[in-house]
Parts: C-alpha cells; sequence; structure tokens
C-alpha cells in the first residue's frame, strides 16, 4: 500500500474517532442513539466518503482540495439522514456539517503537505501543482482565513446551540447540564487547536526540507560539483527560487564547458586573459615578450611515408609533449601552424622569458629525437627564439576571431627558425635573447653566428646558434 493512501486512511481514522468520541459523549442529540449505533452509521458514511475519493475518477477529486468536499459530502448525507431518520434540528445538522468540512479542510492540507513532503525527501525534480506561479503569501493567507473561519464557525454553532438548548431545560437542570456543555466546548476546541497546530508543524517541516534541499545543493555547488540539483515542488516563490537555482547551475556548467573546451583551443593562460574580460585584451596591447617558433624539419618527407591516419596520430603525439614542456617553463601556445608551433614566454612577467624559452627549446630537441625511437620515425625539429615588443589582441571579423600576437618581433622568431636549417643548428636566438641569459645558460657551447640577415627583412640581426647534445 502507498505511503499516502495510509496516511490518508490514518487521517480518516483519526477523523472518525473524534466524531465516534462526540457523538457518543457530548453531543446530547446523538447521545441518546448509543453509541454502538451511531458508530455504525458513522463508519458507513466514512467508507463510502473513502470510496468517493479513492475509486471514482471525478475531476472534481484532482483538486488539492478534494479531501475537503469529500467530507462535505459525507457532511450533507449525514446530515440528511438524521433529518429524515431521527428528526434531528436543522440546527444540529448544520453543526455537524461545519465541523464535518472543517476536519475535511485540514486533512486536505495534511495531504497536500505530506505530498509536498515526499517529493522533497525524494530529491525529484519534478513539478507539482499548476504550471502559473502563486504567492506563498496568497497560499498562506488564504489557509489561514478558511481555518479560522471553519474553526470560528464550528465553535459558534458548538456555543450557539448548547446555549439554546440549555435554555429550554428547567432551571434545576440547567446546573446539572452545564459541565457536559463546557466539556463539549472545550473538546472541540482542543481538537481544532490540534488541528492547527498538526498544520502549522507538517508546514514547518515542509519548509525546512525546502532549505535543506536548496542549501545542499549550493553547497555541492561551492566544491565543483555542478551535477546537483534543487527538486522544484512548489509553484510559489520556494519554486521560482529553485528554477532559477537550477537555471544558474546549469549556466555554470554550460561555462565550465566551454571553458573546458576553450582551453584546448587556447592556452590557458591566454583564455584567462580572454576570460577575464579584460578592455586591452579586445582592443589590443602592447607587450614585451619572448618569441619561439619550433618547426618540424623533415615533415614533407614524413608525411610521403606514412598513412594519413598515422601522420594525424604522430603529430598529436608530437604535440601533446612539446606542449607540456612549453608550460613547463612557462610558454603558452599562440597557434599551431601546421607542423609549427608559435609560442609566447614571459607573458606576466618578460624578465623570465629568455631563460624559459631557451631551456624549453633545449628539451623540446632532446624530447624530439626520444619520439623518433619510440615511433620508429625520424622526427628533427629546428627552433628560433627573438624578443621584442608585439601587439597582443583579438583579430579577425565579427564572426570569426582568434587571439594572437602580432609583429616583427614574431616574425624575426620565424625567420630564426628558418635560418637553424641553413646553420644546422638546433637552435637559433637573437642577441636580445642572448643578453638577458642568465650566467648559466650563456655558457653553454653558444656558436656567434654574427650579424645575419634574414629572409624579407632589410636589417642584419646578431644571432647566435646552438647545437643540443
Amino acid at each position: 500500500m502507498k505511503r499516502e493512501t495510509i496516511f490518508i486512511l490514518s487521517w480518516y481514522a483519526a477523523g472518525y474517532l473524534v466524531l465516534v468520541y462526540y457523538g457518543g459523549s457530548v453531543c446530547p442529540y446523538i447521545e441518546g442513539l448509543g453509541v454502538p449505533k451511531f458508530a455504525a452509521e458513522l463508519a458507513a458514511v466514512f467508507f463510502a466518503g473513502l470510496f468517493f475519493r479513492f475509486a471514482l475518477g471525478l475531476i472534481l477529486l484532482q483538486s488539492p482540495l478534494r479531501d475537503f468536499f469529500v467530507f462535505f459530502f459525507m457532511a450533507a448525507g449525514l446530515t440528511t439522514y438524521n433529518r429524515v431518520y431521527y428528526d434531528f434540528p436543522v440546527a444540529s445538522g448544520l453543526k455537524a456539517a461545519v465541523g464535518f468540512m472543517a476536519l475535511g479542510f485540514f486533512i486536505s492540507v495534511q495531504a497536500y503537505l505530506a505530498q509536498q513532503r515526499q517529493l522533497l525527501r525524494g530529491a525529484t525534480l519534478s513539478h507539482i501543482g499548476l504550471s502559473e506561479r502563486s504567492s506563498i503569501i496568497t497560499r498562506i493567507s488564504t489557509v489561514t482565513i478558511l481555518a479560522v473561519l471553519l474553526s470560528t464557525a464550528t465553535i459558534f454553532l458548538v456555543v450557539n446551540k448548547d446555549l439554546k438548548w440549555l435554555a429550554t431545560q428547567q432551571p434545576g437542570l440547567i446546573e446539572y447540564y452545564r459541565p457536559s456543555v463546557l466539556k463539549e466546548i472545550v473538546y472541540v476546541m482542543g481538537v481544532l487547536l490540534l488541528l492547527l497546530i498538526s498544520v502549522i508543524v507538517a508546514y514547518a517541516r515542509n519548509l525546512q526540507l525546502l532549505f535543506k534541499n536548496q542549501t545542499q545543493a549550493l553547497e555541492e555547488v561551492s566544491v565543483g560539483n555542478l551535477n546537483a540539483r534543487v527538486p522544484v515542488v512548489t509553484n510559489d516563490e520556494f519554486g521560482n527560487i529553485a528554477s532559477y537555482t537550477n537555471a544558474m547551475i546549469a549556466g555554470l556548467k554550460e561555462k565550465q564547458k566551454i571553458q573546458s573546451i576553450f582551453g584546448k583551443m587556447v592556452s590557458p593562460g591566454i583564455a584567462e586573459r580572454l576570460l577575464a574580460d579584460n578592455h586591452q585584451a579586445i582592443t589590443g596591447e602592447k607587450l614585451e615578450v619572448t618569441v619561439l617558433m619550433a618547426d618540424v624539419r623533415n615533415f614533407t618527407t614524413l608525411s610521403e611515408n606514412i598513412s594519413p591516419e598515422e601522420l594525424v596520430a604522430l603529430m598529436n603525439r608530437y604535440f601533446t609533449v612539446m606542449v607540456e614542456i612549453i608550460h613547463r617553463h612557462g610558454g603558452e601556445i599562440d597557434k599551431f601552424i601546421g607542423d609549427g608551433i608559435l609560442a609566447i614566454f614571459g607573458l606576466t612577467d618578460d624578465k623570465i622569458g629568455p631563460d624559459g624559452a631557451v631551456r624549453a627549446a633545449a628539451e623540446m630537441v632532446v624530447a624530439a629525437r626520444k619520439l623518433s625511437a619510440e615511433l620508429n620515425q625520424e622526427i628533427k625539429i629546428g627552433l628560433g627564439i627573438h624578443a621584442g615588443e608585439v601587439i597582443a589582441g583579438r583579430v579577425g571579423s565579427p564572426d570569426r576571431q582568434e587571439f594572437t600576437f602580432l609583429g616583427d618581433t614574431v616574425n624575426t622568431a620565424a625567420r630564426l627558425e628558418s635560418a637553424s636549417k641553413d646553420l644546422g643548428r638546433d637552435i637559433v636566438i637573437s642577441k636580445s635573447v642572448f643578453d638577458k641569459l642568465c650566467p648559466k645558460l650563456r655558457e653553454k657551447a653558444w656558436q656567434i653566428v654574427g650579424s645575419l640577415t634574414l629572409k624579407g627583412k632589410r636589417n642584419t640581426i646578431e644571432t647566435f646558434a646552438l647545437s643540443v647534445m
């Protein structure tokens, strides 16, 4: 049996016992029938009400206040029956009807809150209720007003009927019946008070679960879990907060996905500059950096001797190793140009750029030799390094842009890389790089090439070459 069914049956059973005790002990009209007879007739009414609630699929019974309507029809049936068969006064029937409606209202509220609580505990993402949003203030006000009105009406009818009944008694019997009347009033007020308290407690439990689900999701997000979601189980402000929180988490997850893809397309340091929404990163800025250009010497021959699939796999392996070395020495990848790599060093501190670029270049030459043995393919690289001023910024059309580095420094690095092949050396650097190297790096076996005329450049440039052993 479903938990919801057990919950409803429990409340109906409690309502039945309340009315049996009320009718058999404190109501003077019903008391005359005898407790067993009244209990049996009331049981028949409740069974009919339960059948009406669970067996009939009426549109009316889909309302959150379905139990209120069930108790209303039960009250109407019982009042009519008592009037016809026992000739009970209409006023007494009205009192019973209002009492039934009050019980039905409180049970409806409890059933709705229990259903909401079950969804909250299950942490589902289902929606409950109408698609249109309603204000929680309106809902609480409506429930409070109806609860007060029904409770007040019930107490008023009980007091009014009992006072009128006492007025019809002989003076000597009034004092005798007064305790019974007070007992009835206190009993009705006590039951209504307990029902009010039970609704308040149930709603407080739901609020606690609403806040718990919200804070748990936010705590998960705060530690990086973007799969967390807040169940949306109300169509009020809490539902709005849950929906907006889920939308925020979805947005963060999408941004994380974009950053992940972006980080693979753009070097981390450059991606950070772009995501920071730096105005200069958009319009362009002058930077003092060290530029490294690396190229595979025998790429044309290599590409002719192996299949396209093997070539792609080889280059991916090559780039993976080289990028790791460049990043480890503080460099950032600007772009891949075919089999070439353009890297920038000293993006955050130009003073450490030359050392990092030269150390990375030497390690890249050694790594290329290891890859040759590993892949059984000759991979030989040449590198050119130059330091100077570049223009960094986003270039392209409104529909397609890239962040890149422009200027003579970049062109010179590319020309130095090309010259390394003619010189028969692994690395060729400019004097602007050599002068900034630490003493340990300057002590390496550099060949002083002297003034070198680079392709496409009018002026000569002082250069140094190195063969990595």
